[in-house]
């Protein structure tokens, strides 16, 4: 496989256009270390209710079962172990949601001014999420944006960013990482689809690294994933979280997560640091290779880049079990939102520590954003 990008350098390269003429990976990568600052948007079937994942949670009826059969497309449920009630429901609900998405409202230039206006260097856009619907064109599935409602949103956010020098990343869900048996080829169609049909990408950002720690055996040819993604674009990069077999290319923890000494801005937030700081050690102590490899990442003498992951939305594990449980990803409409201030304090804290800072604006079920999220992003705008 080769890439029919080769010898093209992607907008957001083009001042790194000499190194990439040598090796695309090593610009791709130097870039990223200076890019400080960009915007993750999760977008799914799940934005259409009000509370987001919640309102999910609530239509599936709270079982674990459904709740995790909502998370993938229908063309997968069949090689899940499910009664054939919670299989039935699961179709069914997926169809009614997907009769109540139309995306009139997502705009991927206005996503992607805002970014640009806020300081932000690249964007990161939920290829699929909670409810199964793919935001691009896929040969795997029929249940697509592209064939629901005749758009492919991830073309036209990949149109948007590279007419304004944003790279993009895109995010894949976690089963999308599998490569046992049910899963290899089927993802490795995704991957390359997402790799050939839609210009120069920055990176795949994989989630669900913690899925990958309970059962490694259903991962284990990561490494000729990782070898296909970067024979198809070499500049792209890839993150699987914490990391997952330590040749990522930077990692991606969620929220927080610092080797040395930080002083939060409340309470409960330093609290949710040292908690997450020591499970971290206990990973390493017993050996974890991910443990190990995201403390020595996080080290300030970085050898790899890193990235802080958070939301503007008040998270759980950040502001206090009060708030949201969705953590802030997917859309809450009344979900407190951190201030301008507070996002300046976040984005000081992580590069401090030698790493960027993405902030995370869950989109309206009609693909708007949330003016008190707006307004936010707009007073980011950089000086």
């Amino acid at each position: 496989m080769t890439s029919r990008f080769a010898g093209t350098v992607p907008s957001f390269l083009k001042d790194h256009a000499s190194l990439y003429s040598v090796s695309p990976h090593k610009a791709a990568l130097e870039w990223f270390r200076k890019a400080e600052f960009g915007l993750f948007i999760h977008y799914a079937l799940a934005s259409l209710f009000p509370k987001g994942r919640i309102g999910l949670e609530n239509m599936a009826g709270n079982e674990a079962d459904a709740l995790g059969a909502l998370q993938h497309s229908p063309e997968m449920l069949d090689g899940l172990d499910l009664p054939n009630a919670v299989r039935t429901r699961c179709l069914g609900i997926k169809a009614e949601l997907a009769a109540r998405f139309t995306a009139e409202r997502f705009d991927a230039e206005a996503l992607c001014d805002l970014a640009t206006r806020a300081g932000m260097k690249y964007v990161n856009f939920t290829t699929k999420h909670l409810g199964g619907l793919y935001m691009f064109r896929t040969s795997v599935s029929g249940f697509s944006a592209p064939e629901i409602i005749g758009r492919d949103l991830v073309a036209e956010m990949a149109e948007a960013c590279n007419e304004r020098g944003l790279g993009l990343f895109l995010y894949v869900p976690p089963d999308v990482s599998r490569t046992d048996d049910l899963y290899l080829e089927h993802n490795q169609t995704v991957l390359e689809e997402l790799l050939t049909n839609y210009g120069p990408v920055a990176g795949i950002w994989f989630d669900g690294v913690g899925k990958r720690h309970k059962n490694p055996e259903q991962y284990t040819k990561l490494p000729e994933i990782y070898a296909s993604i970067r024979e198809l674009q070499p500049q792209c990069l890839i993150s699987f979280k914490t990391g997952a077999t330590g040749d990522e290319d930077f990692i991606a923890p969620e929220f927080f997560l610092f080797r040395y000494p930080v002083e939060w801005d409340t309470p409960y937030r330093q609290r949710s640091w040292e908690r997450r700081l020591e499970h971290q050690r206990k990973r390493v102590l017993s050996n974890d290779v991910a443990g190990e490899n995201t403390l020595l990442l996080m080290d300030r003498s970085l050898y790899k880049p890193a990235e802080i992951s958070t939301t503007l939305q008040a998270a759980r594990w950040r502001d206090g079990s009060e708030h949201t449980m969705d953590n802030g990803w997917i859309h809450h409409e009344t979900s407190p939102r951190l201030t301008v201030e507070e996002v300046h304090f976040q984005k000081n804290i992580a590069h401090s520590q030698g790493a960027n800072l993405i902030l995370n604006v869950g989109l309206r079920g009609d693909g708007s954003v949330n003016p008190r999220d707006r307004d936010v992003l707009e007073k980011l705008r950089a000086d």
